[in-house]
């Protein structure tokens, strides 16, 4: 049997190619003849098929397809912490705005529930949870109730509005509608005043004061006898108030409204060095029976330092402290009473206390049992008392820039004081106060800060729900 023999091909044959510039693929010269194309064999027309595949199918088969787990975990990589960031920019910013309401159905389960981002706070003049005949619950409010507000967010300038719903009921304004000048102050001191021309240490008096002083002038002198107690009695003398002291009536309204110390009037206020003090001379036994509205308006120089007295008489005192000032009364009707204090705190780290000026109101009403205090004409709180300040303690004048307590041990004061005025009544500081008010609100971290709004009712009053709406 013949046998024939195969065909060979000729593997050994030139072929002329060349490659393009894209890498893995490959082209034939344009100067190919198409003879030389049938000289190729099958298998070397698959290899060359093989080695010129596209670049679009040679780069998807390089990267993988879109939703392949390098591109997924590339892209976590970048997404989770921008949404942290983002979550943090609005939690402590709002960038993107803010819109909520808030309500406080009073009356209803919870109303008073702290842990809430809008709540009412108990007070004594706050009723019992109670139910109208229609179902709609409600409290009795007589005096004063405040809300607080915890956003939970930094607030920059957000814009509140506050409505009350109730028979008689209002809202206390954040910020209190006053202006010291609209007074007639029983006691007035203004240091700003030029100490060339004006005598700056003697109060200008009301004419009431002045009847009262020069009455007490000539009143029989009396001397006091302490008690083991701390109690004392009084052996009436033979001689008036002003000749016990060597003086004619007028000396003694003269002395008796004139500040004695060492602290000196310097560009503009009463400065206080931290070694100095003033003292009202007989005036022991006033400014203690109240009401009585203290106004001061004072800059403090030294943060370092506690219990720093800007003005005070024994059994109440007004006291800045390194970051906070505070007003204080007690001891309370006997040696055993107890204290009461308010105080504000300020934030150092925004430099808004040391070398700047401020202005304190504080207010205590023994009839109506409460203290309250405000500073830079915001109400920072009302506490309620009991009793009455008691007038036995301490046998001290009315003294600014050093305390008389824990044994005189205290620091003076250091700073400015540019004005002390004092008034033997309840100052009027809410002639604004209505059921609806609009407000900003400023919030310096998003966790424990609060606004505190107050309402209040003349006389018996039903208060049905409390709403805030914040937009920012």
């Amino acid at each position: 049997m013949d046998i024939k023999p195969k065909k060979e091909h000729n593997y050994s044959q030139k072929v002329n190619y060349q490659s393009n510039s894209t890498i893995g693929s490959t082209s034939f010269d344009n100067q190919t003849s198409a003879e030389q194309m049938k000289q190729i064999s099958p298998r070397e027309r698959y290899f060359n098929r093989k080695n010129t595949v596209p670049n679009s199918e040679q780069s998807k088969n390089k990267k993988g397809s879109f939703f392949s787990l390098e591109r997924v975990l590339t892209f976590l990589a970048y997404a989770i912490p921008l949404a942290f960031l983002l979550y943090v920019l609005y939690i402590n910013f709002l960038p993107f705005g803010y819109n909520k309401t808030f309500t406080i159905d009073v009356g209803a389960e919870g109303d008073t529930d702290s842990s809430k981002a809008f709540y009412l706070q108990p007070s004594k003049d706050l009723s019992e949870k109670k139910v109208a005949e229609d179902g709609t619950t409600y409290r009795e409010l007589n005096g004063m109730a405040n809300v607080v507000f915890k956003p939970g967010v930094v607030l920059k300038d957000a814009e509140i509005t506050l409505e009350v719903e109730g028979d008689g009921v209002e809202i206390i304004p954040p910020y209190i509608d006053f202006n010291p000048d609209d007074y007639e102050w029983d006691y007035s001191w203004d240091f700003t005043k030029d100490p060339k021309t004006n005598n700056v240490f003697r109060a200008e008096i009301s004419e009431a004061v002045r009847e009262e002083l020069l009455e007490d002038a000539q009143k029989p002198a009396v001397e006091k006898i302490k008690l083991p107690t701390g109690e004392s009695i009084e052996k009436q003398l033979d001689m008036t108030v002003a000749e016990k002291e060597g003086l004619t009536p007028e000396e003694y309204l003269k002395e008796a409204t004139t500040l004695t110390g060492d602290a000196f009037p310097f560009e503009g206020c009463m400065y206080f060095d931290g070694k100095s003090k003033l003292e009202l001379p007989h005036t022991a036994d006033k400014f203690e029976d109240g009401p009585f509205t203290v106004y001061v308006e004072w800059k403090p120089e030294d943060d370092t330092k506690d219990y720093q007295e800007i003005i005070g008489h024994y059994n109440w005192e007004i006291l800045q402290y390194k970051n906070r000032v505070r007003l204080v009364i007690g001891r309370m009707n006997n040696h055993q009473g107890k204290f009461y204090d308010l105080f504000h705190l300020f934030n150092k780290k925004n430099n808004t206390f040391n070398n700047k000026t401020h202005s304190l109101m504080a207010i205590y009403n023994p009839m109506k049992k409460y203290i309250e205090l405000s500073v830079d004409k915001k109400t920072i709180g009302k506490r309620y008392v009991t009793g009455s300040i008691w007038d036995e303690y301490g046998n001290k004048n009315l003294s600014l820039g050093k305390t008389y307590h824990l044994n005189n041990k205290k620091p003076n004061f250091q700073g400015c004081i540019y004005s002390i005025k004092i008034i033997n009544t309840e100052i009027d500081r809410y002639k604004n106060a209505t059921n609806k008010i609009k407000a900003q609100v400023n919030t310096n971290n998003a966790r424990g800060v609060f606004e505190k709004f107050s309402i209040t009712s003349k006389n018996t009053s039903l208060v049905n729900s409390v709403k805030i709406h914040l937009t920012k």
